[in-house]
Formats: C-alpha cells, structure tokens, sequence
C-alpha cells in the first residue's frame, strides 16, 4: 500500500511537472503520469514474482540432486536440507532455509515442507513436496524416492527446453 501511494504521489508530481499546461492535453497526461504511478508498483512485483518462479524451476532439480547426494552419503534429510541452503544460491536457499528456522522453531518437517509449496505454487515444488510427505508417512526409503524425483525434474526441463526451442522462429 505504502508503495503505491508513493507511485502514485510520484506520478502526479512527474504529470504535474512535465506536462500540465492547464490544457485539456495537459490534463490527460498528468492523469496518465499519475494512473501509472499508482500501477508501477503492482508490475514490478509480478516481474519480480515470476522471476523468482522462473529461477526455483530452474535451481530445484539441482537441489533435489545435492538432497539425493546428501542422504545417500548417510545425512539425514533435515541435514541435507541445510546443505541444499548452504550450497546453492537465490530462491531456492531462502526456502531451505526458512524450512530450517521453522523446524527449529518446533513446527513438524511435514508442516514446514507443505507450508514452503504453498507459497510458492510451483507445481514441480507441490509434487516433490507431496512425494517426500508420502515417503515420510510411509516409511519408503528417501534416497531412492529423491533419486526418482530427480530423474523426472531433469526430464521435464530438457522437455520445456526442447518446447522453447522449436518455438523460436527460424
């Protein structure tokens, strides 16, 4: 809220400024100037959101190779959590991360990793999630569960790369 009204001060002050000449013409752009203000702010956070969606698809098969690693060398899942953070950068640590400091915090892993899809609203992040939940509740092994979940992370990107790229005009 505190951003769009300052957009929107901003953009009367620019409207006011740059062309307001007390015609008709002038008016018009003063009310542009200040519509747009008071919008700019509500694009940059889309802007900002889906780049942060593009990078999580891009970074979670990775993070699910060092979780698969990790494990496989005898860590244990929450451990293996703290190196995916540790290691990788951008989104993708920051939700590690907060998943930690909510375990620390006494809410239950399950709680926390369910909590972690819901912000995000990552399809492939809701799967793997779900899937790790499962494994968990049912005791399957959580190695080979992550190795399969790699598997297909990896697929599906080369996939959309493929689709990207025969879109791309000749």
């Amino acid at each position: 809220v505190r951003r769009k009204v300052m957009g929107l001060i901003i953009g009367f002050i620019l409207g006011e400024v740059l062309k307001f000449d007390g015609t008709f013409m002038g008016f018009v752009w003063l009310v542009g100037f200040t519509a747009f203000g008071f919008v700019l702010p509500d694009i940059l956070a889309y802007n900002t959101g889906t780049k942060r969606k593009l990078e999580l698809d891009k970074a979670l098969p990775d993070a699910i190779d060092i979780l698969n690693l990790c494990v496989e060398s005898g860590l244990t899942f929450q451990a293996a959590m703290g190196q995916v953070a540790a290691i990788l950068k951008g989104p993708i640590s920051q939700e590690f991360s907060r998943v930690l400091r909510q375990m620390q915090l006494g809410q239950p892993m399950i709680q926390s990793l369910q909590d972690m899809a819901a912000r995000n609203g990552n399809p492939e992040m809701e799967r793997f999630v779900t899937v790790i939940v499962q494994s968990e509740k049912l005791g399957i092994p959580i190695a080979a569960v992550l190795a399969e979940q790699s598997r297909e992370m990896r697929i599906k990107r080369r996939d959309r790369a493929r689709e990207l790229a025969q879109k791309v005009p000749v």
